[in-house]
């Protein structure tokens, strides 16, 4: 049934086609409008959430950075004298009535230590007989003075690290009360002797929440408990949910109470045993929907309407234009290839008829350029073949001199117009056409040109060369060797020097799979901000921007480009170099022999 289906929509005309497709778009286009209001509901509750975890964020940070500034100012405690000698001294009674004199003056005239901020009371605890406590606003009782020294020195179990802690030691009506508890080491042994406990006002958090707050939303700070500490909210009483009936778990939850349904995020505060809370009706989010609902059906079936019109006259106008296409393509068939498409607009089908009439015009021009191009190769291969008469001549008259240097028995003179005419004839005979020969002889003309040179300067340098067999059989580009290193004896070695050395190497890069020839010297190497301009110059194949460059880097850059414009990116050269230690220029090039897997 699918597969008629399938050949039957094949069939259709274009214009059929698109029809077809414009009526399943319109019946998808009508099921699917029944969710999108659904779909946006939930999209604006998403925005709603995440704009509000966001606000629960800067709330989380505001608070600890508040409750920071309070840890920071408690530090500075640690080294006052009273309360190093109220601990150490294991509480006499001199030390604690020194102590508690201090602590007066510091809270009523603010004298000998800072004030902490959010500050409600300081504790200097020792154990929980023996305690020193001060307090600013109320007044608190014995008791409870008692019960926070007896819990935290049976409760608080960080050892040498401070944090705050809530102490259940209040009405079960209210929040439990937050304290920094900071211990104090003993300055002679590595133990915990005692514990400074501030009492923390939660004052402060009005004004972070007032802040974030914003209408028809409740934010709330409760404890471990879900007893609030602080709240804001401009709800009714009876749409607050009740905080002890807010269930753990994820960030945020929709909760039903009383079938209205309330959004709940929550985050806890790090370094604190809080949690900040907030509470927004569901009803807010879907009122603001509720005015569009009204206009979205008669809107979407005004557009659906104008679309199809807007699509059909589409369609005419394409399929008017591909008949036009269709007629260029008959008289072309039928030989008349100056047949040309009216390119009338600037849309796509008159793009591609635009390239199609350049595409003709070539073809057009082919034919010339063909006869003109085998017209051309003629005539080169003819001057190629007229340009072998000068070389010829260059050596027949170098080998008269040699002859004639030799009968008068001057062999240095033979050995140098034998390299000199090996060098010339190796560039400039007819075999110097081919474009790739064998590492061996590229090996040969580079030792052609050092051992001229040696000649010429006997005690300026010394050769060597390591090329394994199997690299001596492989094939490389002509004349890719002699540039660098001419390149080397040039700039690695150093005039009146004995020292000189150029060692030329060659192997298989199993790693890489690829032959590897080095060309070394123990000159004087490379700056490394010239260096980074030359390899950039090597990559771009342009000359380096810096003074005497040019003649350093025009061979390398020429030889790099016919490497990798021959083999591909993946081969070519690559140059290291430390000051006065040398440069060594490696050439990567492919591999033609099957090698056995190691």
């Amino acid at each position: 049934m699918f597969r008629r289906f399938l050949n039957w929509f094949k069939n259709l005309k274009l214009r059929g086609k698109m029809l077809f497709v414009l009526l399943a778009v319109l019946m998808i286009f009508s099921l699917f409008s029944i969710f999108i209001f659904n779909m946006m509901l939930n999209e604006l509750q998403n925005m709603v959430i995440e704009s509000n975890l966001s606000t629960l964020s800067l709330i989380n940070i505001e608070i600890q950075a508040e409750l920071f500034r309070t840890e920071k100012a408690t530090y500075y405690y640690l080294g006052n004298e009273h309360i190093r000698a109220y601990v150490d001294k294991n509480a006499q009674p001199e030390h604690k009535t020194a102590l508690q004199a201090q602590l007066t003056r510091n809270f009523f005239k603010s004298l000998g230590m800072q004030l902490i901020p959010n500050m409600t009371s300081i504790m200097i605890l020792i154990d929980a007989d023996n305690y020193c406590y001060t307090h600013i606003s109320s007044v608190t009782p014995p008791e409870e003075q008692k019960a926070l020294a007896l819990y935290i020195s049976q409760n608080y179990q960080e050892g040498f690290v401070s944090s705050f802690i809530n102490v259940p030691i209040k009405s079960d009506d209210k929040a439990e009360g937050l304290y920094f508890v900071l211990p104090i080491s003993s300055e002679e042994k590595l133990q915990c002797c005692g514990y400074i406990v501030v009492g923390i006002s939660t004052n402060f958090l009005s004004n972070i929440l007032a802040k974030h707050f914003s209408e028809h939303t409740a934010l709330f700070v409760v404890d471990n408990d879900n007893q609030p500490i602080c709240q804001l909210s401009q709800m009714p009483a009876t749409e607050v949910r009740d905080l002890r009936s807010i269930s753990e778990g994820r960030d945020w939850s929709i909760e039903t109470a009383s079938t209205k349904k309330t959004i709940i995020l929550r985050q806890r505060i790090s370094g604190v045993p809080w949690t900040a809370i907030i509470q927004i009706p569901m009803e807010n989010i879907t009122f603001q929907l509720q005015r569009y609902q009204m206009l979205f059906w008669p809107m979407a079936l005004g557009v659906l309407a104008i679309s199809y019109l807007l699509v059909n006259y589409s369609f005419k106008l394409i399929s008017r234009r591909l008949s036009e296409i269709s007629h260029v393509f008959s008289e072309i068939k039928k030989g008349n290839i100056d047949t040309r498409f009216p390119v009338k607009y600037g849309d796509e089908i008159s793009q591609i008829g635009e390239e199609f009439n350049q595409m003709i015009d070539h073809v057009q021009h082919l034919r010339v350029d063909v006869a003109e191009q085998k017209m051309r190769q003629r005539e080169a291969e003819l001057r190629a073949l007229q340009s072998q008469i000068n070389p010829h001549f260059l050596y027949n008259t170098l080998e008269s001199i040699r002859m004639h240097a030799h009968l008068n028995r001057d062999q240095i003179a033979v050995e140098q117009i034998r390299l000199l005419s090996d060098l010339f004839r190796y560039t400039t005979s007819f075999d110097a056409l081919k474009e790739e020969v064998t590492v061996r002889e590229e090996v040969a003309h580079a030792s052609a040109y050092l051992t001229l040179q040696q000649l010429r300067f006997p005690q300026r340098f010394s050769i060597g060369f390591q090329v394994s067999e199997d690299v001596l059989s492989e094939k490389i580009l002509k004349i890719v060797l002699q540039p660098i290193v001419e390149n080397a004896f040039i700039h690695g070695t150093r005039p009146g020097s004995s020292m000189g050395r150029i060692f030329i190497s060659g192997f298989f890069d199993r790693a890489g799979n690829r032959n590897v020839i080095s060309v070394l010297d123990n000159g004087p190497g490379i700056p490394e901000e010239k260096l980074l301009l030359l390899n950039q110059a090597i990559l771009s194949k342009k000359e380096p921007a810096f003074e005497g460059s040019e003649n350093a880097s025009i061979g390398l850059v020429n030889v790099n480009a016919r490497l990798k414009l021959r083999y591909g990116d993946a081969y070519g050269i690559q140059i290291d170099s430390i000051v006065d230690k040398g440069t060594e220029v490696l050439i990567f090039f492919p591999s033609t022999i099957e090698r056995d897997a190691l």
